[in-house]
């Protein structure tokens, strides 16, 4: 077996392992907080609804056609859609280890497959229902266009355009397009400048407004309240909050990427004490211009993330992992050169270095539980499809369930969460179709939805550490409502998205009927890492 070959079969062992990996968080990963709503808003569009018209949605409007026309063709069942993120998840690993071996040989596709497959974090969230795997796979296509060697107005211009899909997807990728404008601008040489600046504008600015202005005319004050008001609205916390904010952020960050943070850490203090002493940066190789380029941009994505996203960007930061994978491959391969230590660079090596790493920095937690996640929710659809006709709408924490049990939800709650401005009146509400406190107790007084699945935190909030300002207070008032014309049937244990039980309600003018379902089923192993 000659030297390629015996490379071409580790990367393949890579490979099949991430695909382990992302197929044991795909059944047993537990439920995300947000999964229920993206997993109902790609089966609304899947249906012919359309974004900020007949639902809200608050992020730019690109995942729900792209995951829309996927549950289409192949089904919209929670597996499914979990399986889509699987796939853009390993082209983005795939694409960031070749763009790593083109860059930095085969060490480099080593270390950066390394970096990313011992964060099962980042695995997990490149495999939930969400922005992260797409958005991921164009952030390395990104560096892999950056890093060609296509005449700059091509290298520019295909970037720029990548740049505004990847924020037709998520708006918080906004710093990319600018930079690389700029980069475009000072990269090129002066005959090709204005030609090459020029046609970078143009694509960036032309897939952006394809993208977007078509669902601004659609609906423009729901449009530009979903893209920008609902996350400025969240951001109305005291200072002290904020603060305290940051410090969660930090303290997160500095577990979940050790290795890398590491990396940058080591690099930039042998590169600034070098410069100090010698006034130059000779003393590591230097890099590409293209990798260069890459850096700026995926760098600028991280620290606008880091400034604008606090608490969460710990798991925003997961789809930037692969991207980033690729620039720290590159500069650990050279620090390993300059250390003149030559057993770093071995493989081998490398993967145990990781492994050691993780099992310190990450503190994995593996338990056994019954049921596992996916075949809870199953159960728990199945039941309430049992106990509702197929047109009564239900009211749930997880909108999982109402897509798996083929039911619609109580119009207004599809994110799971009530207006963030307790203030807004009923008409205002209707008008960005979400619901308040008093529209939802009228509902239940009602007997509106014909089956209530709530946990113990459910109105307080997406997490018990962080409350929604407009939902502080409501959940009282809300149980009330609920306790006075519903009855509890059953409790299922431990499925909430914290390990909290779920209890299903129905109309007190409803009979139960007894379940199909004995609830029972073999244990499951749970592997996931920190609970938000």
């Amino acid at each position: 077996m000659d030297l390629n070959e015996k490379n071409r079969w580790y990367l393949i062992v890579f490979g099949a392992f991430y695909c382990v990996i992302a197929l044991i968080m795909v059944f047993w990963g537990r439920l995300h907080v947000d999964e229920g709503f993206y997993h109902l808003i790609a089966a609304l569009t899947a249906d012919g609804h359309v974004p900020y018209r007949d639902y809200i949605y608050v992020q730019t409007p690109l995942y729900p056609y792209i995951y829309g026309a996927l549950s289409n063709l192949f089904g919209q069942s929670f597996v499914a859609v979990r399986i889509y993120s699987v796939l853009f998840g390993f082209a983005a690993f795939l694409l960031a280890v070749v763009t790593a071996r083109k860059n930095g040989g085969v060490t480099a596709a080593f270390i950066a497959a390394t970096l990313i497959l011992f964060q099962p974090f980042t695995v997990y969230y490149m495999t939930i229902v969400k922005l992260y795997a797409v958005t991921g796979l164009i952030l390395v296509l990104l560096v892999y266009v950056l890093t060609s060697k296509l005449p700059p107005v091509y290298r520019y211009s295909v970037a720029s355009g990548l740049a505004a899909l990847a924020i037709s997807i998520r708006l918080t990728v906004i710093a990319a397009l600018p930079l690389i404008i700029i980069i475009s601008a000072i990269r090129t040489k002066r005959t090709e400048r204005i030609k090459t600046v020029a046609a970078t504008v143009f694509i960036g600015a032309g897939v952006l407004a394809a993208a977007l202005i078509p669902f601004y005319f659609l609906a423009p004050e729901t449009f530009y309240y979903s893209i920008l008001g609902y996350h400025l609205d969240k951001e109305g916390y005291s200072l002290f909050r904020q603060i305290l904010h940051r410090l969660d952020t930090i303290f997160r960050l500095s577990r979940l990427y050790s290795l890398l943070g590491l990396t940058i850490i080591v690099s930039l203090y042998v590169r600034l004490s070098h410069r100090l002493k010698s006034g130059r940066n000779t003393i590591l190789d230097k890099w590409s211009p293209g990798l260069v380029d890459a850096a700026w941009v995926i760098g600028g994505v991280v620290a606008f993330h880091f400034v604008s996203e606090a608490p969460y960007v710990h798991r925003y930061l997961a789809m930037t992992v692969p991207a980033v994978a690729i620039i720290a491959s590159q500069e650990i391969v050279r620090l390993a050169k300059l250390m003149g230590n030559k057993r770093i660079l071995n493989g081998y090596v490398w993967v145990a270095i990781c492994m050691l790493m993780f099992i310190a920095m990450g503190k994995p937690v593996i338990r056994f539980s019954s049921p596992g996640p996916v075949v809870e929710l199953k159960t728990i659809a199945t039941e309430i499809a049992f106990l509702t006709g197929p047109n009564d709408p239900i009211l749930t924490f997880n909108n999982s369930v109402a897509v798996e049990a083929e039911r619609d939800v109580l119009p207004g709650f599809e994110m799971n969460v009530l207006t963030y401005d307790p203030d807004w009146t009923k008409e205002k509400c209707e008008t960005f179709r979400v619901l308040n406190v008093q529209m939802l107790r009228e509902a239940l007084e009602a007997g509106v939805p014909r089956a209530v699945l709530i946990t113990g935190n459910t109105f307080i909030g997406n997490f018990p550490t962080f409350y929604n300002p407009g939902e502080i207070g409501a959940r009282p008032e809300i149980i009330y409502a609920l306790e006075k014309h519903y009855h509890r049937i059953r409790v299922f244990p431990g499925f909430g998205f914290l390990g909290e039980d779920a209890e299903l309600y129905l109309p007190l003018h409803k009979q139960p009927a007894k379940s199909r379902n004995d609830f029972d089923s073999p244990p499951a192993i749970h592997i996931y890492r920190y609970d938000e």
